[in-house]
């Protein structure tokens, strides 16, 4: 990774913990400061989605399944090879959007397993899009307090208008990574409580 990525990777830590731990105060003038250590894990590879009945260009109520697939791992953990998910339920979709939710059940090539809950819901553009970065936090198994960084992009197909107009879409795909960040957080400073008033002789 070069040294301009490691920056630009850095600052978008640091922005994605402090707008996930502190909603409520975060603003231009405030400054945050978090500590990362080496990821703990950077895993590459597919998605795929299919929709049924196929997606138009207005929304409707369709079954939809994700399986991702992320076959190369660099990691802390040399059993950790690869990760996978499979997600699937109903909710209203287009051609145009679609929200998969905001939680992954990941299992590892080691046979553990991590869930995942994302800030917001993951959603995805099914005519294609460019890679989107989501957060979220390991919540329980491994890397457990773990913040991760998910980036998915749809790669376009010359038949999808097509489809979007008539028989519906049924399938789309793309590249999907994830890394996995232990951050160091500082602990604020206690609060100072005012002095109390010298009453009136």
């Amino acid at each position: 990774m070069s040294r301009v990525s490691r920056v630009l990777s850095s600052q978008l830590v640091c922005l994605a913990v402090f707008a996930f731990t502190h909603p409520a105060l975060a603003s231009e003038e405030e400054e945050f400061d978090a500590l990362a250590a080496p990821p703990l894990a950077t895993c590459v590879g597919a998605h795929r989605q299919t929709y049924t009945p196929g997606l138009r260009l207005f929304p409707a109520t369709v079954h939809f399944t994700e399986d991702g697939t992320l076959n190369t791992c660099v990691s802390q953990d040399p059993t950790l090879g690869s990760v996978s998910y499979h997600l699937e339920g109903d909710a209203p979709a287009s051609c145009a959007l679609i929200s998969l939710g905001n939680r992954l059940n990941l299992t590892w090539s080691s046979g553990e397993t991590s869930v995942v809950e994302f800030v917001s819901p993951l959603v995805l553009s099914p005519l294609g899009q460019a890679g989107t970065k989501s957060y979220g936090r390991v919540v329980t198994g491994k890397f457990a307090g773990a913040l991760v960084i998910n980036v998915a992009d749809v790669q376009p197909n010359a038949q999808a208008p097509l489809a979007c107009l008539t028989t519906g879409l049924a399938l789309s795909m793309g590249v999907t990574s994830m890394t996995f960040l232990q951050l160091t957080l500082p602990i604020p400073p206690l609060p100072i409580p005012p002095p109390s008033p010298i009453p009136a002789p």
